[in-house]
């Protein structure tokens, strides 16, 4: 049997290592130069496989991840590189190789695809790819591979100078499939407020909470990037995954940054009236506590709205340090984004074969499809996951 893949990040040598053996003739097409190029940028090239705390709740289409992630889970990831030679560290509940260094993933991966005997074909593009009497026909660089079963793992539009490029989505349209549409994830927030350029280059552990039409979506604390157009940071990156698919729809999206998350109101007061019964400006009170830019900031805005003698000055300032309101307008683009949001309907799948409900022998493993994670491995895990779904349910021969 002759199995082609499509592909050569993450999913798809998942997908090769599980399904190649001696009774199967594998290839990959690869249209770079070099394979798992989205792996060695992972985790700022330390590869982040995966995470402790996986769970469906940290996907989009939830029912959808739990299937997939319950057929191939994060102790069997584990299990796959510790067998492939590959000794994976904890920090927090995430997970690392050893050397920290993601080149070893690909190492291993790329050793195991040669002990398979995968055919790796790279910088090959695709120029017609069609079905005909059961078998996938893909024509390019003035070759023609005729395979019985076909895995696309093309990945989808984020980090776009790894390759990526939406190719898989044409490819899944040529079969039928509906395709939703895409908008990057995992990336900063594009805010209106004037004060970004004030508060940029600032970094500080916050709250942040997104709302649509005023309704919470999510709220995470941890740090946040303060830029010269918006929000950044592992926090604002996880809400984006929450607003992107609406942020252009005129809908009303704002995003709450908490600039004191581990203290109450009432003793921010009680800290200011201290400094103040002291001879202290309120300005010096507010740089006791936070970043001078962030101070200045809050301090400007309350004393152009109300006057310094104002009953309501303390309170205004203390609103503004927990609760600061960012217009979000919209998301920086795919070549900053960590994932793409969108992709081919899940409707169209099964996920626990990961094969197409309207093509027999079409299949599909990674960021191609709908599915999109957290920032932490989730995305990665998602990727083995589906690939080696993909990958065994190829053995078996349903004809």
């Amino acid at each position: 049997m002759k199995i082609c893949i499509i592909g050569a990040g993450a999913a798809g040598m998942m997908s090769a290592i599980n399904v190649a053996n001696e009774n199967n003739e594998v290839f990959i097409l690869e249209h770079t130069s070099k394979i798992g190029s989205k792996i060695r940028i992972s985790g700022n090239g330390k590869c982040n496989l995966t995470n402790e705390s996986v769970s469906k709740e940290k996907y989009n289409n939830q029912d959808f991840a739990d299937v997939v992630l319950n057929e191939f889970s994060v102790e069997d990831t584990k299990k796959f590189f510790y067998n492939c030679g590959l000794m994976l560290k904890e920090k927090n509940g995430y997970y690392y190789p050893m050397s920290e260094q993601a080149a070893s993933v690909i190492d291993v991966l790329q050793s195991e695809l040669y002990k398979r005997n995968v055919k790796l074909i790279t910088d090959f593009h695709i120029t017609r790819m069609h079905r005909k009497d059961d078998k996938f026909i893909i024509k390019g660089n003035n070759k023609e591979i005729i395979a019985d079963k076909l895995i696309i793992a093309t990945g989808g539009k984020s980090a776009a100078k790894t390759g990526s490029d939406g190719s898989g989505y044409s490819y899944a349209k040529m079969f039928g499939h509906n395709i939703i549409k895409q908008v990057p994830g995992l990336t900063g927030i594009v805010c209106k407020n004037k004060i970004c350029k004030s508060f940029a280059g600032v970094r500080t552990k916050a709250t942040v909470t997104a709302f649509i039409e005023g309704a919470s979506v999510y709220k995470e604390t941890g740090e946040v990037q303060f830029t010269d157009y918006g929000l950044s940071g592992i926090p604002i990156f996880n809400c984006c995954n929450y607003i992107s698919r609406v942020i252009n729809l005129e809908k009303d999206v704002e995003i709450t940054v908490d600039f004191l998350p581990d203290i109450k109101s009432e003793d921010i007061e009680k800290f200011i009236i201290t400094q103040k019964d002291n001879g202290k400006s309120v300005l010096y009170a507010l740089k006791g506590m936070l970043p001078s830019k962030i101070a200045n900031g809050i301090y400007e805005i309350v004393v152009n709205n109300c006057k310094k003698d104002s009953e309501y000055f303390i309170s205004n300032i203390i609103n503004f340090i927990k609760k600061f309101e960012f217009k979000a307008i919209d998301t920086r683009d795919y070549e900053q984004a960590q994932v793409t949001c969108g992709g081919v309907d899940l409707s169209e799948i099964n996920p626990k074969t990961m094969e197409s409900e309207l093509v027999k022998n079409l299949y599909f493993a990674g960021e191609v499809v709908d599915i999109n994670g957290l920032c932490g491995g989730y995305n990665l895990q998602f990727a083995w996951s589906s690939g080696a779904i993909a990958g065994k349910s190829c053995l078996y021969d349903k004809n």
